[in-house]
């Protein structure tokens, strides 16, 4: 297996030890760009959960908009976990956590995406086929509980194809959150996902980029506003 080399890069407001690859950085791109993961939650949010982290990207577009947040971040590629802790080590309420989160606690074998670890995946992929690691798997509801939040501003969840299970272990828990962002690749999937969500949240923005891939965010109930302009979504989160 070839080893992709890291390299720093700079994407407007902030530098960033990304895997040196044309894809790698352009997803870092539009991350710090606001284009995957725009503004929701006006005032301040207390708790965000990064699951499938990567390298940092969205931890700190977050901590950008959220600067008092408590960011949970979970990634399980080991090359990305590496340069996550690069890329946040400066902020002392981001906390990195090397596993991946399902609905079961075991190990499993993570396949190690072909241009980078954006891509790495639990599932067989045609984009993660470079090579495997074995890897730490937490039941996602034990491994949230066990941060006793009692609210969660943000949940963004990119786990290339394992956010369903996810999703159904943290069902219960579900009404906690404010804003769920959650990348889909298979329309099953978005289905799914959908289904399971709809309980507690609103389908409130989307972005659709091929039929089986895009970026869905949910919005909770109780901050859905009858008319929807910023200043009518109130801080419950």
């Amino acid at each position: 297996m070839t080893k992709i080399q890291a390299t720093q890069c700079k994407f407007g407001d902030h530098e960033l030890w990304v895997q040196d690859t044309p894809f790698a950085r352009y997803v870092a791109n539009e991350v710090l760009e606001g284009r995957s993961y725009p503004q929701f939650l006006k005032g301040d949010v207390a708790n965000i959960l990064d699951i499938g982290a990567n390298v940092g990207a969205a931890a700190l577009w977050f901590h950008k908009l959220h600067p008092q947040a408590r960011i949970y971040c979970f990634e399980p590629d080991p090359a990305a976990f590496k340069l996550l802790c690069r890329n946040t080590e400066h902020l002392k309420d981001v906390h990195r956590s090397y596993c991946a989160l399902a609905d079961r606690d075991g190990t499993i074998e993570l396949r190690i995406g072909r241009s980078g670890s954006h891509t790495s995946s639990l599932h067989d992929s045609p984009m993660a086929t470079r090579g495997t690691a074995n890897v730490v798997v937490q039941d996602a509801l034990q491994a949230i509980d066990a941060l006793a939040l009692d609210k969660i501003g943000i949940l963004k969840l990119d786990t290339e194809g394992s956010e369903v299970p996810i999703l159904r272990s943290l069902s219960s828990r579900l009404n906690k959150v404010g804003i769920i962002y959650v990348e889909y690749h298979s329309e099953s999937d978005r289905r799914e996902v959908d289904h399971i969500i709809s309980a507690t949240h609103t389908l409130y923005w989307a972005q659709i980029q091929q039929p089986h891939l895009g970026v869905c965010a949910y919005m909770n109930d109780a901050l859905v506003p009858s008319q929807f302009s910023d200043n009518q979504i109130r801080r419950l989160f």
